[in-house]
């Protein structure tokens, strides 16, 4: 049996609102960490009703273009990273959590590993990832990979494939997640967090390039410490 006109007619507004937002992602207009409209803002602009904005997002949600948060809306993922079983399933700011813990023990033995090892090739694209993320750090659309490239560049500086392999394992999307999870006062639109972020990832690649071993291990546990108790306290723990 064919289904009602009224239900193709919702179908089509849904295929043709999810391909909306899809087209605007994709052409940068709502860049890797942005929050997607309202749905009432969405309903105006589109002029379609609030259950066909519910389903085309749910659409993206489900094709891994955007996540949603309960009473924080839906945020932009990054829609050219490459599909693949995830390692780590964050599905709960519970699992965030955890992968950030994760994070602070790796990344500081790692920032450690860098300082004693690295080799001027390796702090030179140490340095070359900090200048990178510097001129990212005001661009939502480029931060995410910015911050993990840095990252990546330092634990590769350890010269321990299996630290490296851990860390592509988690990812930049675990780094986009966080993000959408942070308050205002931690966001990344807020001039004096921006500062503190590049100071912060200067100390790490400052202490690399000195071989300070303990300087670089402390400069990362700060770093990602306070990423982490931002997360801690902005979901109510």
């Amino acid at each position: 049996m064919a289904a009602p006109q009224g239900r193709r007619d919702e179908a089509r507004l849904v295929d043709r609102v999810a391909s909306t937002l899809r087209h605007r992602i994709l052409a940068g207009e709502l860049p890797v960490g942005a929050k997607l409209p309202s749905e009432a803002e969405l309903t105006a602009d589109l002029g379609v009703s609030r259950p066909v904005v519910r389903e085309a997002v749910a659409r993206l949600r489900a094709a891994g273009v955007v996540e949603t948060h309960q009473g924080r809306g839906s945020y932009v993922l990054d829609p050219g990273e490459p599909a693949r079983p995830d390692r780590f399933d964050v599905r709960t700011t519970a699992d965030l959590r955890h992968l950030m813990e994760l994070r602070v023990a790796l990344e500081q033995e790692a920032a450690a590993l860098a300082a004693r090892r690295r080799t001027p090739a390796q702090q030179a694209a140490v340095g070359a990832a900090l200048d990178a993320f510097v001129r990212a750090v005001d661009d939502p659309a480029r931060l995410v990979e910015a911050d993990f490239a840095f990252h990546l560049a330092v634990a590769e500086a350890g010269g321990n494939p299996l630290l490296v392999g851990l860390l592509h394992d988690v990812g930049p999307r675990a780094i986009l997640l966080h993000r959408t999870q942070l308050g205002e006062r931690d966001s990344a639109g807020d001039p004096e967090h921006r500062a503190l972020l590049v100071h912060e990832h200067r100390s790490v690649a400052d202490a690399v390039a000195r071989g300070d071993v303990d300087a670089a291990r402390a400069a990362m546990a700060v770093h990602l410490r306070r990423s982490l108790a931002a997360l801690a306290d902005d979901s109510g723990v």
